[in-house]
C-alpha cells in the first residue's frame, strides 16, 4: 500500500481508515451537528516518502447534543495494534459498550460483564 504514504493519492488516516469509525458514530449516535479537529504531519516525517496527515485528533457534538472524540494515527506500531487493537467505548451514565474487531463486551454500573 504505497499509495497511503502520498496525500496526493491519499486521504490520511481518517480518510483511509478511521471513516468507517465515523459512519459508526453517526449510526450509534446521530448525524454530526458541529466538528472540530487538529492534526499533524510530524510523525513519520523521518519515514523515507512518506508524507500525509499521519495523526488526528476530533471531537464531534450530534444533533441528539451527545459529545464524542477520535484520535487515529499511522504511528501505533504492529505489536501494539495486535494486541489492544482498535476500537470505539459508548459511554453513558450506567453502561460501557466497548467494541473491538473481535468482541463486544458489555459493562453495567453493578461491574457485570457480557461479552458478544
Amino acid at each position: 500500500m504505497d499509495w497511503i504514504r502520498n496525500k496526493d493519492l491519499a486521504g490520511g488516516q481518517i480518510v483511509d481508515q478511521a471513516i468507517h469509525f465515523i459512519d459508526l458514530f453517526r449510526y450509534l449516535c446521530a448525524e454530526i451537528k458541529e466538528i472540530y479537529s487538529n492534526y499533524t504531519l510530524n510523525v513519520k516525517k523521518n519515514v523515507k516518502d512518506f508524507n500525509n496527515w499521519d495523526g488526528y485528533s476530533v471531537t464531534f457534538r450530534f444533533k441528539n447534543n451527545a459529545v464524542g472524540s477520535l484520535s487515529t494515527t499511522y504511528a501505533l506500531f504492529p505489536e501494539v495494534e495486535k494486541e489492544d487493537g482498535c476500537g470505539i467505548d459508548i459511554i453513558s451514565d450506567e453502561l460501557l459498550i466497548r467494541y473491538r474487531i473481535e468482541k463486544v463486551e458489555i459493562i453495567t454500573k453493578e461491574k457485570k460483564r457480557h461479552i458478544i
